[in-house]
């Protein structure tokens, strides 16, 4: 019988790819998204709910953690940066999941297998009907 490893644990990173957006951070992004071509940091305080919008500058550091996280780029238009995504929706939405299965997988193999094959609780027809298009469609095409 295979014995539990304590050494191996999953830590997320926390950056971009390897972990969900907080919820400030996800507020922004769906101003940014919904927005046409670039903002100013003054733009997205102002599309923010009311209940999310709080200081200025908590949402321009935001703003700059989304830039180093690769979510976001900007670039300076005389005396103001100006920001637009710099990954759809879709796109931060495939890394996020593709980094954490990936290293899921390197860490615990037999358990990522047994929990799609044996799940534990109820995965629904549908999300393992998605999950089974998304193997063939990795099979077709292994080199993307």
């Amino acid at each position: 019988m295979l014995q539990p490893n304590s050494s191996r644990r999953f830590f997320p990173r926390k950056t971009g790819d390897a972990s969900p957006l907080g919820q400030l951070e996800s507020a922004v992004m769906d101003v940014v998204w919904s927005s046409e071509g670039r903002v100013q940091v003054a733009d997205v305080h102002t599309g923010l709910p009311a209940e999310m919008r709080g200081a200025y500058n908590t949402v321009k550091t935001t703003m700059e953690r989304l830039v180093e996280k690769g979510i976001l780029s900007r670039i300076k238009q005389g005396k103001a940066y100006h920001y637009q995504a710099a990954v759809t929706r879709e796109e931060l939405e495939r890394r996020i999941v593709s980094s954490a299965l990936d290293r899921l997988v390197d860490q615990f193999p037999q358990a990522v297998a047994s929990f799609f094959s044996q799940p534990e609780h109820d995965l629904s027809e549908e999300k393992l009907a998605l999950l089974l298009e998304a193997v063939e469609r990795r099979r077709e095409s292994p080199n993307d």
